[in-house]
C-alpha cells in the first residue's frame, strides 16, 4: 500500500511511526 503513495506521503507516515515508537519507549521508560 506504501509503494502506491507518493513519496511525500510515506516519508510522512514513518516519521509519524518513528514519533509513536519514541513516545511509547519514553513512556515505558518513565514507568520503569
Amino acid at each position: 500500500v506504501l509503494a502506491k503513495l507518493p513519496t511525500p506521503v510515506t516519508s510522512g507516515t514513518m516519521l509519524k511511526v518513528e514519533d509513536l515508537q519514541q513516545e511509547l519507549s519514553c513512556n515505558i521508560n518513565i514507568k520503569h
